[in-house]
């Protein structure tokens, strides 16, 4: 019996051995696989910069998870960016093929700030629109197309090329320019129905219309608008502009050869702006003037005597849409009691309300409003008007074009 004790005894510290030596030798493949790790994630951090580095990318550590009961582990992630692809692969730009050279040419000035101002490009889109019209008849009677089609034909026919100058209506027409196209429209659609004398209206008619919105616009426009002012400037020794506006140049001008002894002040968004054109254009006629920017409006405007502004648009409610810092001008001047005088064709009248900013033009430039009770005056080429008589002069267009 006691044999027989002393030999269970043994075995169990036998087998109390083994599992010992078990449990020792897989502490010791633990602690190696850990010692492994932390080797490699060294490594890793040593090659790839300091681990706090955010211009670095960040490469994925092993964790205990990635080991196995054989004492392996994986390889490390690595971090894979994913090239952009060529050139080819980008949408290409809309086709061009079936838009007329002249809008093509039109499109190009404005993105090259060629054309900077709304009475540029009212007057390059007449004429573009009359190398096109010249163009699209003659093809028509090579053709020899159906004559009692053509409104209909030449209204399809300008759709695309006025999509362009917007690129697919993604930028807004300028309210005067879009008063135009309008106005346009309504002519193409009375070709073909007779006039008073009973003869079918054709594309000459429409060709007559464009050469008469050149002189009516631009040309008589601008006659009547100087007249109005002259007589005011005479008391007037200090006149004050902001930005470039042709109509302004032409009546600063038009005084200028009237010998009236006034000093011109020009003011600029910024030095060496778009002002610089009326300084170029009266330092030729020798002419008193200065210049400055808009930082140093409140100090030109205590001896100014009148403020003249140009514009983009004057909506229905006597609002003008004139180019960003003619508000602050207006509103230095009300503080110093000078009266702020706006030059507009009646072409630019609108009948619309606008709340807020205005991407204008096809140059993108933004443009503000300048409410009405900032504004003494509206010069048009009917007569000298009140901001609130924008609906009248809404009025009589209306009856005009009936």
């Amino acid at each position: 019996m006691d044999i027989i004790t002393a030999e269970a005894a043994a075995a169990k510290k036998a087998a109390e051995g083994e599992q010992g030596k078990v449990q020792h030798s897989k502490y010791n493949e633990s602690s190696k696989g850990k010692r492994a790790v932390e080797k490699l994630t060294k490594a890793v951090e040593s090659q790839n910069g300091a681990p706090n580095d955010s211009s670095q990318p960040q490469v994925a550590r092993v964790g205990k998870s990635a080991l196995r009961g054989d004492g392996k582990h994986q390889p490390v992630r690595e971090v894979k960016f994913v090239p952009v692809g060529p050139c080819s692969e980008c949408p290409e730009p809309p086709s061009t093929a079936h838009i007329h050279p002249a809008f093509l040419n039109l499109t190009v000035r404005c993105e090259l700030g060629m054309i900077d101002e709304v009475d540029s490009l009212c007057l390059n889109f007449l004429g573009a629109f009359k190398e096109y019209l010249a163009d699209w008849v003659s093809q028509r009677q090579k053709e020899n197309r159906d004559p009692s089609s053509l409104s209909h034909d030449l209204d399809v026919a300008i759709r695309p090329q006025i999509a362009y100058l917007t690129q697919e209506s993604r930028w807004p027409l300028p309210y005067a320019l879009g008063n135009i196209v309008r106005q346009l429209k309504k002519e193409i659609m009375k070709m073909g129905t007779p006039d008073r004398s009973g003869n079918l209206l054709g594309a000459e008619s429409v060709k007559k219309w464009l050469d008469d919105c050149e002189e009516e616009y631009f040309g008589s426009a601008y006659r009547a608008i100087s007249d109005y002012l002259l007589g005011k400037m005479k008391t007037s020794p200090n006149v004050i502009t902001y930005d470039w506006c042709p109509v302004v140049n032409r009546v600063l001008l038009d005084a200028v050869e009237k010998d009236y002894e006034a000093i011109f002040t020009v003011v600029d968004p910024e030095m060496e702006g778009k002002g610089l054109r009326h300084i170029q254009s009266f330092i030729e006629r020798k002419v008193r003037c200065r210049y400055t920017d808009l930082n140093s409006v409140g100090a030109v405007m205590k001896n100014g005597s009148m403020v003249l502004l140009g514009c983009a648009a004057v909506l229905s409610n006597g609002c003008v849409v004139a180019p960003k810092g003619s508000m602050l001008v207006a509103l230095t001047a009300k503080a110093y009691n000078v009266p702020v005088l706006i030059l507009s064709q009646t072409f630019k009248f609108v009948d619309k309300v606008q709340g807020g900013g205005r991407v204008a033009l096809l140059n993108r430039e933004s443009m503000e409003l300048v409410p009405s009770d900032l504004i003494t005056a509206i010069v048009t080429d009917i007569r000298v008007l009140p901001p609130s008589s924008a609906p009248a002069v809404l009025k009589a267009k209306a009856l005009d074009l009936e």
